[in-house]
């Protein structure tokens, strides 16, 4: 990403316009919201631009990569470090963001890994209600390679994936659906 912002923008330490701010931490913001009662509607309310993103990375390796940096101690209540615990926790913060969005469909988008593609940076600069300028979809097309992160991800993990996904997002197929792809028809890690 260094190089393709060295390209287009030299040397300069900021773009001369800027137009959208991310600011990434979302576990973080995601437990100071829920863990003060913070009213979303009134915040939305006093801040029209503000939107909230959440790109969705394949939850079981996010639970063995969590597990491995140590990320856990961000997930509120966890009482057993176990891939199983971990997994039900990131599907719960999935959950509380897919409700939010079901309130709040303008301000609140979710994508999947695998869905990253030219209509999604459409839909993505609209979303932010930018300018989907064909400069910016072929650099971020370029650099959005997500690499697959070759987990072997234990039977009863897998087990549990299933079980959770259709427990949790029943009534929200279109995410079940995603989260449904990260398996391949045999019901393994793709």
């Amino acid at each position: 990403m260094k190089e393709t912002f060295r390209k287009r923008y030299g040397d300069q330490l900021l773009k001369s316009t800027i137009n959208s701010i991310a600011w990434k931490g979302d576990l973080r913001i995601t437990n100071f919201i829920r863990n003060n009662n913070i009213d979303i509607p009134h915040i939305l309310e006093q801040n029209p631009p503000l939107r909230f993103l959440l790109p969705v990375r394949n939850p079981l390796d996010c639970t063995l990569s969590s597990i491995k940096t140590g990320h856990i101690k961000l997930f509120p209540g966890l009482k057993t470090y176990s891939p199983e615990a971990v997994l039900e926790k990131i599907l719960e913060t999935f959950l509380w963001f897919v409700k939010q969005k079901n309130e709040h469909d303008d301000r609140f988008m979710f994508f999947f890994q695998h869905e990253i593609n030219r209509k999604l940076l459409m839909n993505l600069a609209d979303f932010l209600e930018l300018e989907p300028e064909e400069r910016w979809i072929n650099s971020s097309l370029k650099t959005f390679q997500i690499k697959p992160a070759n987990y072997d991800h234990p039977g009863e993990l897998i087990k549990t994936y299933k079980r959770l996904i259709n427990q949790h997002f029943e009534d929200y197929p279109v995410f079940q659906e995603g989260l449904s792809k990260f398996l391949d028809k045999r019901g393994q890690p793709t």
